[in-house]
């Protein structure tokens, strides 16, 4: 077969290798999403979507995310930049000691942030919520709460 440039502006259909244990025909791109709304059609899920754990509505998206290093975070430090921050506003803190801190502050909104030690045997973790989402005081307690609990295998 010799290749020749292609001068039609016509959508190109690269056939697919054979599915199902080689039934013999090559299935296009076109051909498959008909096909599995045929097959949901006949099982009667037309319309019906499951959802899974990440595609939960966004209202509840933001009620845990925690992030945990294997790092020890400069409590001193995170407080200094925490005051100086001039956009994310402080406006409390709610807890503040040598190893973890929770505080409230604003952009558009009360919003609630932590960042704390954990000592787990010899070493040292630090636990922060994940930035960008906001979360309730509520929520960053339970975040904190879980940061404690941690424990090695």
């Amino acid at each position: 077969m010799v290749w020749q440039p292609c001068l039609s502006l016509a959508p190109l259909t690269v056939p697919l290798a054979p599915r199902g244990g080689g039934r013999g025909l090559a299935e296009t791109p076109r051909s498959v999403a008909p096909r599995r709304a045929r097959a949901r059609a006949a099982s009667g899920r037309v319309g019906t979507r499951r959802r899974s754990a990440r595609s939960s509505p966004a209202s509840s998206a933001a009620k845990f995310q925690l992030q945990v290093s294997k790092t020890k975070a400069d409590i001193e430090g995170w407080k200094k930049d925490i005051k100086a921050n001039d956009v994310n506003v402080l406006k409390k803190f709610h807890i503040e000691t040598a190893d973890e801190l929770l505080y409230e502050s604003a952009v558009m909104g009360p919003e609630f942030h932590l960042v704390a030690n954990v000592k787990m045997g010899d070493d040292i973790y630090s636990c922060e919520d994940v930035k960008g989402p906001t979360f309730t005081k509520a929520d960053a307690e339970a975040m904190l709460k879980a940061c404690h609990s941690l424990a090695k295998k």
